[in-house]
């Protein structure tokens, strides 16, 4: 469906660029993916997120609130490289 989407709006099937974002959410008790983000001061999970240059999603993982961004984009990143050869050249 996003292929189709990128013709709609005159893009290439696939995007050539893509951003990386996380956000954290309080969760209540309960769960195994719980820890405390410092820098938000929040305990619950976090949302590792990829987006192509239109916004749509293409990536998604969840883990403890206490995971670092840069954590979360390296797992990111090793996922979809196994989808698209757009990455792989950065992880090398």
């Amino acid at each position: 469906m996003r292929e189709k989407v990128h013709l709609k709006f005159g893009k290439k099937r696939q995007a050539s660029a893509g951003i990386i974002d996380s956000q954290s959410a309080k969760t209540s008790e309960g769960g195994s993916e719980r820890g405390f983000d410092a820098g938000k001061k929040v305990t619950g999970r976090k949302r590792h997120m990829v987006v192509d240059t239109l916004g749509l999603a293409f990536k998604v993982i969840v883990t403890a609130g206490n995971v670092q961004d840069r954590d979360g984009a390296k797992t990111l990143l090793k996922e979809i490289s196994t989808e698209t050869d757009l990455v792989k050249r950065f992880l090398s």
